[in-house]
């Protein structure tokens, strides 16, 4: 099986740098069109199904590119993005000038990271592999798309490639509408960590 996950297409929330988390937003003029051309990219890979997160921007997306795939939907709440709690909504300017222990990064704080009332960064990695877990054991397609959010592919390619703590929010960076290919090769030892227990842990700071 291949894989490919494909972050979601822009927002004015992107744009302007207001923290979005498991708020629905919707794409702006320049996300849709991102979307169409990822769509005419991805024909050429014979997907046959699409997994989506269920926040707007990331349905969106799935929906524009499957209006050329025509590939089987499934929608999952569990391929949502990380939840910044009382964060939500504000300009990270706001708060970083009200948490100067942010340091104006708060990635740097890795898999310690959390926000008020939000998802732990711990909780939010074993989610999103759990889910993706889910996925990729029970299909029987051959390539599937993942359409979702930036920190969800960054918990993902964490699971293939050694990555530390205080690195799982900094080791890559995705824009809207890329796509990033996990091999059959690579997935299959994945789902083999899966058959032993593994948990997938992160390499020691």
């Amino acid at each position: 099986m291949n894989v490919y996950l494909l972050r979601h297409g822009e927002t004015e929330w992107n744009v302007i740098q207001r923290i979005q988390g498991q708020q629905q937003v919707d794409l702006n003029e320049n996300g849709r069109a991102q979307a169409l051309v990822a769509a005419k990219q991805l024909m050429n890979f014979e997907i046959q199904k699409i997994y989506t997160s269920d926040l707007a921007r990331s349905l969106e997306t799935a929906q524009i590119i499957n209006s050329l795939l025509k590939a089987d939907l499934e929608i999952s709440n569990g391929l949502r993005e990380i939840a910044y709690g009382e964060w939500e909504g504000k300009l990270w300017e706001t708060v970083y000038n009200e948490n100067p222990y942010l340091n104006h990064s708060w990635e740097n704080m890795g898999i310690q990271f959390t926000s008020p009332c939000g998802e732990k960064a711990v909780d939010f990695r074993n989610r999103v592999i759990h889910e993706f877990s889910r996925i990729v054991t029970n299909e029987t397609a051959n390539s599937i798309l993942i359409v979702t959010h930036g920190q969800v592919i960054k918990m993902i390619l964490s699971c293939f490639t050694p990555v530390k703590g205080s690195e799982i929010f900094t080791f890559m960076h995705n824009g809207n509408c890329e796509c990033v290919k996990i091999n059959s090769n690579k997935l299959t030892k994945f789902m083999l960590s899966i058959n032993s227990g593994s948990n997938f842990a992160l390499l020691p700071d």
